[in-house]
């Protein structure tokens, strides 16, 4: 049986990736280039389909979310939600997995979509940074957060 002390820091550890995936959301949402890229440690990889591409910079990761936020407020999309669930923290110390399932909507609620990415996190005294990142489907307990419902 977990302490109170492991208790604590595992609802700390949760809420602080919580706050982080709030902020990237929102930084997604507004188009807001420089958070994005903020939220992200150099080289880092994203990994979909048959591609596997290395990140190296800033400039890279505003490039590749250019025109995201507006390409989703065209189809109706102005909040970007997160869920977020913890997959394996004992990948290394600073290491995490962590499954999130995006779920986008308008502003009223009326129209969603959902996707589903795995996130290698690394985590320092700066905070959480993307290290990895990999599409999964959005429908699978196994691979996205929790259901009930980037």
């Amino acid at each position: 049986m977990m302490g109170n002390w492991q208790d604590a820091a595992m609802a700390a550890r949760d809420a602080g990736l919580e706050e982080f995936f709030i902020r990237y959301g929102a930084a997604l949402a507004e188009g807001d280039l420089d958070s994005v890229a903020d939220a992200y440690t150099y080289p880092s990889l994203v990994l979909g389909g048959p591609e596997t591409i290395l990140v190296t910079d800033r400039e890279a990761v505003k490039g590749a979310f250019a025109g995201a936020a507006e390409q989703h407020r065209a189809e109706g999309f102005t909040v970007a939600t997160p869920e977020v669930r913890v997959v394996d923290d004992g990948a290394a110390p600073g290491v995490l997995w962590v499954a999130v399932r995006w779920i986008y909507s308008s502003e009223d609620g009326s129209k969603q979509q959902l996707d589903g990415y795995r996130y290698l996190l690394r985590h320092d005294d700066g905070g959480y940074r993307i290290a990895a990142l990999a599409p999964v489907p959005s429908n699978s307990d196994g691979d996205a957060a929790s259901t009930p419902g980037r």
